[in-house]
């Protein structure tokens, strides 16, 4: 059982995984600020471990892995309680959809008296739609990350208004003001390119392939652009490989990179010219 102090209830987060992602770091955040405020603190991932997992051992967060698999691991809501019952939080904090459903059914089975439920994305997977609806109703409060992720959510889950709220992602404007711009000479580039940067995971949600497809059409142009056109994405997963073949398929190795993840993302932004943001759904 967690030690509580007087100003604060204890307190689980659970996450589906500890990747490099938005809705990892915004939840990595979360537990360091909420750590910083005087909470009892563990963490639950449900899959193995991941990079973000070390930064929060690094701030002495516990975290605990279950080793499940994907959204069909349907052994996820039951070692989630059994874990729940040796900490007997006070609140269930949950991130993304996999950990929302699992955490629901686990405070359930526990009788964690508190869930709250992250929503992250307005997911339009039919699998998504009918597990959210089956088990919206087991939670206490939602918070979404946007307006439009909230309508959604509420279209969705048939919760009233009373039991959603939105809150955005902070953003720390006046440390990025700070920021120097990265050099473009790393990637052989200078001011007389125009470079434009797609930063998030390589995968379908993200949509890199219709980006790269629409950069080649407009790499069709060069000859009457007034600067000379590079794409770069930051980021890594399994469109990957498909996406670097079809660059040296298109013979475009000269004006598209790759960086995989990058911890000085926020610097290429400033660098770019133009931030793209391709996703089916976010």
């Amino acid at each position: 059982m967690p030690h509580k102090n007087d100003r604060h209830p204890a307190l689980c987060m659970v996450i589906t995984e500890l990747d490099v992602g938005g809705a990892e770091k915004a939840f990595v955040r979360l537990a360091h600020g909420l750590v910083f405020s005087g909470w009892n603190v563990r963490v639950i991932c449900l899959r193995g471990p991941g990079p973000l997992g070390q930064e929060l051992q690094d701030r002495e967060i516990p975290v605990e892995y279950l080793n499940c698999g994907g959204f069909a691991d349907v052994r996820a809501p039951f070692r989630l309680a059994a874990s729940l019952r040796k900490q007997r939080p006070d609140i269930v904090l949950s991130f993304l959809h996999q950990a929302n459903v699992a955490s629901r059914i686990a405070c359930r089975l526990t009788g964690v008296p508190v869930q709250v439920s992250g929503i992250r994305v307005a997911d339009r997977r039919l699998s998504v739609l009918l597990t959210e609806r089956l088990t919206a109703r087991w939670t206490t409060h939602c918070v979404a990350v946007s307006e439009h992720v909230a309508t959604a959510h509420r279209r969705i889950s048939r919760l009233p208004d009373s039991q959603i709220s939105v809150i955005r992602n902070g953003v720390d404007w006046q440390l990025l003001s700070q920021l120097p711009p990265a050099d473009r000479r790393q990637f052989a580039w200078d001011d007389s390119n125009f470079i434009i940067l797609s930063v998030g995971r390589l995968e379908p949600q993200k949509d890199p392939e219709t980006l790269l497809q629409a950069f080649r059409i407009l790499q069709a142009q060069q000859p009457v652009l007034p600067r000379q056109i590079r794409l770069l994405f930051v980021g890594d997963g399994p469109l990957r490989s498909v996406l670097e073949h079809r660059v040296r398929m298109y013979e475009l190795e000269d004006v598209v990179h790759f960086t995989g993840w990058r911890p000085d993302a926020a610097s290429l932004i400033r660098m770019a010219d133009v931030l793209v943001l391709a996703s089916r759904w976010d």
